[in-house]
């Protein structure tokens, strides 16, 4: 008996930090190097402060000063990177002189968010006294930068830049002419790091319901437990689908407006009743179709104010609000596969509703019951 009741407990655990992995490809740090035939180089560097070498907090401040590159914490990480980035051509080090700083900072909710990149730039400029086409880019120790790295040769009279990938291990990127380009991890790596741009509206999507979106994960979890088999919880599934992704679009496109105050309660409403409904059910009525149907354009409304609160780009805006629904539809996903890899092997169990699904149902009832009562009172 303990040991069914602990999957429930495994359930919540693993669903709360399943994609805490995700953002670390999303901010990772980008090294630029170009070197001309005149031997005029320049090293620029894409890195997110935010998320490492400073508070979000004090980024964010900085962000909003006139003279950025002035600001305390600004300069505390400047002096830092400078101290530990140390370009070498042939056997000379290179003497780097800043040139420009540049701070992206949409709002404090994605300057906080390792998701949503907000990343500094800073151009250096140098001169190559002996040029040589061995170059070594090096991070020492004392430096925590979001990781990995990747580093990016442009060289004059080569064919091809060059890149590597460089982490907290090895701190080390070498080029030489007779390496050829990316090894096998490298070029995945690189890919992924040019697909990024695209790909984080789909991992912003799919965060918002792992590990942030407990309320429209509870409601999921709700549909599983009441379904006796994929071709009911996919009837559902599909119903809650169609009706948020409507209102998320008109919402997001200001076709439509419903202030959070109201949503967000009804959204712990939702879970309370389907809660409920499991308890007293025993198997799909048709007038739930149409129940979860409006639940989902609430849900829709929810996901509509959190893209608010990001800002979806002006440039791309549809595809970017097609690619946060398909996140969100993936975290859905996640989450039923999740539950039924853990609870679902025992679905036809004699023992499996007063055991697992309804000890997990009165503890969703709960949960929705608790942030009704938090958000319609405050």
């Amino acid at each position: 008996m303990l040991l069914r009741y602990a999957h429930i407990v495994v359930l919540i655990i693993t669903l709360s930090v399943t994609s805490g992995a995700m953002g670390h490809m999303l901010n990772m740090t980008h090294i630029d190097v170009k070197i001309d035939s005149s031997a005029q180089g320049s090293l620029t560097l894409n890195i997110d402060l935010g998320q490492s070498l400073i508070s979000p907090e004090a980024y964010w401040d900085a962000a909003n000063q006139l003279n950025s590159e002035a600001h305390p914490q600004i300069r505390y990480a400047l002096a830092k990177l400078e101290q530990a980035l140390q370009v070498t051509v042939g056997e000379s080090p290179i003497f780097l002189e800043r040139h420009s700083v540049s701070l992206q900072a949409d709002s404090l909710s994605a300057v906080t968010n390792p998701l949503i990149p907000q990343m500094t730039t800073i151009r250096y400029d140098f001169q190559v006294q002996k040029p040589s086409p061995n170059v070594r880019v090096s991070l020492n120790p004392t430096l925590t930068v979001p990781w990995p790295c990747l580093v990016r040769l442009d060289l004059a009279g080569q064919p091809l830049p060059m890149s590597r990938v460089i982490t907290d291990e090895t701190r080390v990127a070498d080029f030489a002419p007779d390496q050829g380009t990316l090894g096998p991890v490298d070029q995945l790596v690189s890919k992924w790091a040019g697909l990024a741009p695209q790909a984080i509206w789909v991992a912003i999507g799919f965060q918002h319901i792992l590990p942030l979106g407990l309320d429209h994960m509870l409601f999921v979890l709700g549909l599983f437990f009441l379904a006796g088999g994929w071709r009911v919880l996919l009837l559902q599934v599909t119903c809650f689908t169609i009706a948020h992704s409507v209102t998320l679009a008109l919402s997001t496109l200001k076709w439509i407006a419903v202030p959070t105050n109201i949503v967000e309660p009804l959204i712990a409403l939702s879970i309370v009743y389907i809660a409920l409904d499991n308890l007293y059910s025993t198997h799909l009525a048709r007038w739930r179709l149409a129940v979860i149907t409006v639940f989902g354009l609430l849900h829709g409304m929810g996901f509509a104010a959190v893209l608010s609160d990001i800002g979806l780009p002006k440039e791309g805006f549809i595809n970017a609000l097609a690619l946060f629904n398909i996140g969100v539809e993936l975290g859905q996903l996640t989450v039923l596969l999740l539950a039924f890899m853990l609870v679902g092997w025992w679905r036809k169990q004699g023992w499996y509703q007063a055991s697992i699904a309804q000890p997990a149902t009165v503890a969703i009832a709960g949960t929705g019951l608790y942030w009704f009562i938090k958000r319609a009172a405050f």
